[in-house]
C-alpha cells in the first residue's frame, strides 16, 4: 500500500518547523530572569556595540542637561536611540544609564534623576 503525501499539510508542518527553529534562534540572544519583587530584567547574551557620540544640538535653556544616547535591546539586536536634552528636576543630577556584564550576559541598568 502506498501513502499519498497531503502536499499543502507538508508545507505547513515545514513552515511550522522552521518557525520554531526561527523562535528558537531568537530566544538564545536573551533571557528573562524574575527579580524578587517581580520585576523582570532581560539578560542580553551578547555584549552591546561601541557607545556613538550624539552630535549636541543648542542647549534649548540654562536648567536643560544632556541625557547621552545608548544603545537599546529590540529584543533581535541593538537600537541606537539618540542623546537629547532634558529639563532637570530642581537640585538633582543626572546618573546616565549603561550596560552591565552580569554572568554570561548583559543588563541595561536604566539612568535616573539622583
Amino acid at each position: 500500500m502506498k501513502t499519498k503525501i497531503f502536499v499543502p499539510g507538508l508545507v505547513l508542518i515545514l513552515f511550522s518547523a522552521f518557525s520554531l527553529l526561527g523562535c528558537a534562534a531568537h530566544r538564545s540572544k536573551t533571557v528573562a530572569v524574575k527579580k524578587p519583587g517581580g520585576n523582570r530584567v532581560v539578560v542580553v547574551k551578547k555584549a552591546p556595540p561601541a557607545r556613538r557620540t550624539d552630535v549636541r544640538p543648542a542647549r534649548p535653556s540654562a536648567r536643560a542637561v544632556w541625557i547621552p544616547g545608548h544603545w537599546s535591546w529590540s529584543g533581535r539586536k541593538y537600537i541606537w536611540k539618540a542623546g537629547h536634552w532634558d529639563r532637570n528636576p530642581a537640585g538633582t543630577v543626572w546618573i546616565s544609564g549603561k550596560w552591565s556584564k552580569r554572568g554570561n550576559g548583559w543588563v541595561w541598568v536604566a539612568g535616573y534623576w539622583k
